[in-house]
């Protein structure tokens, strides 16, 4: 388990203190996840008529905290306010020697590049491990070697095993993310500057922003497997390329499962069975497992029923897609001690809808801390089956995360946001509307409270309606004030 934290900017001056704080205790803390090594690479905003576009990179045999203090680092710090992409890698090694030349980034050519993840075959990439110098030692570097060489889709059609990999081209001056569901990436939008934050983990990413008060421009981003985010100079909100990964089969029987701690299922993938199938084939059978038609129960693999996908797809859903789950009442309490002092020791279910479907859903054993602190949120969660109550299906989902969003709603750039005209009645100073926990406010804190509208769907709140506006408080808004809820939402 290695893990990448960065960002994407295409501001100069302004928010670089910020994203320089940023860098330096995301680096910090981002040592959890590997202390083997560190190291970052950032690009340069603007370049000489005759200069090229190449990064600048440091690593270190050093814990994250140390390289983040040390010499090098603050040097690449102190140069935010000329910094376009920032990315930093905390090396866990588990392939190769610990040592400066295994450290991330790697360089080849025009590529510097940061994988987290391990290979579990050298030999399928279009160059391979044996044709490349002995002083290439890790699966990263061959990965490296390749990017340099083929194109993305060329490669990581047949990269087998578990990755994230985050690199810059100096051929076109862009950086480009994608993952596979073995390993995580969540990105970030910020408010009130032209920036995207991005780290393995997302609740790391939520907590970085929160304590250092940057504001998020809607959900975090969790893209899906095979989503290649291609950022590009001045442009802040990244096209998407859909790549064909290399797809391994698994196996369903004996003790063949093995557990990590990045899965997208909140473990380690099963061991390989003997036949692999290329990327176009689903490699799934009567004793074949696949990541799209499988779930993690009980620290196993367990095939999700034909039957239940049959449900799924005759009201247009699939097991491998995510869903916005927006989570209402708990109920059914019961108590698990596995959860005892860590998100709150009971387990509940939730009885909520599907956002975008308008779809009642259930989601089953949640632990009531977690609801406690993102039930204000809008979840992204996997259907697994399709009930029937009353004659009308219920969708039975699994959460995926309580903090994420679809790609739709990620990082639209500020200059592109018109927000809909408010036309001011005929109110003045000493007018007052009913605020936050039953108070009278004037209308002009009212309309700075509502400045952002409903915050659930966004929509514009409006004077008449102040009466019939829900104040909600709750733990996940950062400023720990009540926000409004549109009467709408409030219904729901």
């Amino acid at each position: 388990m290695c893990g990448i934290v960065g960002y994407v900017t295409i501001e100069e001056t302004k928010g670089a203190h910020s994203r320089a704080n940023f860098m330096q205790q995301a680096l910090s803390v981002g040592t959890l996840r590997g202390n083997d090594s560190t190291g970052a690479y950032q690009v340069a905003q603007k370049w000489g008529k005759d200069e090229e576009p190449w990064a600048y990179w440091a690593k270190e045999l050093t814990d994250g905290y140390s390289f983040a203090n040390g010499k090098d680092c603050q040097g690449m710090l102190a140069d935010t306010n000329n910094i376009k992409y920032f990315v930093g890698h905390h090396r866990a090694a588990t392939r190769g020697s610990v040592n400066v030349d295994n450290a991330h980034p790697f360089i080849e050519g025009p590529i510097t590049m940061v994988h987290n993840g391990t290979l579990r075959t050298l030999y399928g990439l279009p160059t391979k491990a044996t044709d490349l110098p002995d002083t290439v030692e890790v699966d990263s570097h061959v990965l490296c070697h390749n990017l340099a060489l083929h194109s993305p889709e060329e490669v990581f059609s047949k990269v087998d095993g578990a990755f994230t990999v985050v690199w810059h081209d100096a051929r076109d001056d862009c950086l480009r993310i994608v993952r596979n569901s073995e390993r995580p990436i969540h990105l970030m939008q910020l408010k009130d500057q032209n920036t995207v934050l991005f780290a393995s983990e997302g609740e790391m990413l939520y907590w970085l922003a929160s304590r250092l008060d940057l504001k998020q421009n809607g959900s975090i981003y969790y893209p899906k497997p095979g989503e290649m985010l291609t950022f590009k100079p001045g442009e802040l909100k990244p096209t998407v390329t859909k790549l064909n990964l290399y797809k391994p089969s698994y196996s369903n029987y004996g003790s063949s499962y093995g557990k990590g701690w990045d899965d997208e299922h909140g473990w380690g993938q099963s061991r390989r069975s003997a036949a692999s199938t290329p990327a176009e084939d689903n490699g799934v059978g009567s004793r074949l497992l696949s990541h799209t038609r499988s779930i993690m129960l009980g620290g196993r693999f367990r095939a999700i029923p034909d039957v239940h996908v049959a449900s799924l797809k005759a009201i247009g859903l699939e097991p491998d897609m995510r869903i916005r789950f927006v989570p209402g009442l708990p109920t059914a309490h019961r108590w698990d001690r596995r959860t005892s002092g860590i998100k709150g020791g009971r387990l509940v279910t939730l009885f909520g809808a599907l956002k975008d479907w308008g779809l009642p859903a259930v989601m089953l054993a949640v632990p009531e801390g977690l609801y406690n602190t993102s039930k204000g949120a809008t979840w992204s969660a996997r259907p697994l089956a399709v009930v029937m109550k009353d004659g009308e299906p219920v969708v039975i989902v699994t959460l995926v995360s309580s903090i994420t969003t679809n790609y739709d709603s990620f990082c639209t750039p500020q200059v592109e946001e018109k927000p809909e005209q408010r036309e001011l009645p005929a109110l003045d100073a000493h007018t007052y509307l009913p605020g936050p926990r039953g108070i009278l406010i004037s209308y002009a804190d009212w309309v700075r409270a509502c400045s952002d509208g409903c915050y659930f769907c966004g929509c514009l709140l409006m004077e008449h309606e102040a009466s019939n506006i829900v104040w909600q408080s709750t733990k996940y808004h950062l400023t720990g004030d009540c926000v409004p809820i549109c009467p709408s939402c409030a219904t729901d």
